[in-house]
């Protein structure tokens, strides 16, 4: 995997319970279980979307064979050490964007709590942006030749977002 639960579980991305824990409580395992099918699940799509189709493809077989040997002085290596930051943000984007809602075989329901929900709105906005910062530094890197792969950067992920979806 690009990332692990450490990207959040302190900062600006932090999510409760979530836990480096050897022996996590149950809630944390719970939390850091969903954490990894995110970053599972968006994996694949943000590859795509930062460096082209091809080498989206090598760069997975990498991490699927770095995961038992490390190899960070390799070409994927770098390019997976230049976008970790930014694919955190991305899982927590998308973790903020479904957070509230579960679906049922009846229809979507929100999720009742102790806690007073607040709209996700603003941090969503934030992270975002703060990701295409990074995506943006990394386009920059690459076109001064930093980059030992050829990427293909899709347009929308370096583009900035407002709460008015605009």
């Amino acid at each position: 995997m690009l990332i692990d639960i450490s990207y959040f579980t302190s900062g600006p991305r932090s999510i409760q319970n979530a836990s480096m824990s050897k022996n996590p409580k149950p809630d944390s395992q719970v939390v850091n279980s969903t954490i990894e099918k995110y970053v599972a699940d968006l994996q694949p799509g943000f590859l795509r979307k930062m460096v082209g189709e091809d080498e989206a493809v090598h760069i997975e077989d990498y991490l699927q064979i770095s995961d038992d040997v490390s190899d960070k002085d390799s070409r994927y290596g770098i390019v997976c050490d230049m976008l970790r930051e930014q694919f955190a943000d991305y899982v927590f984007f998308h973790i903020l964007r479904y957070a509230n809602d579960q679906v049922t075989a009846t229809g979507t329901v929100r999720l009742k709590c102790a806690n007073e929900y607040l709209s996700p709105l603003s941090l969503q906005v934030k992270t975002w942006n703060r990701m295409v910062e990074g995506n943006r530094r990394f386009v920059d890197r690459c076109m001064k030749g930093e980059c030992p792969v050829d990427v293909s950067v899709d347009r929308n992920m370096l583009e900035k977002i407002n709460a008015f979806d605009l």
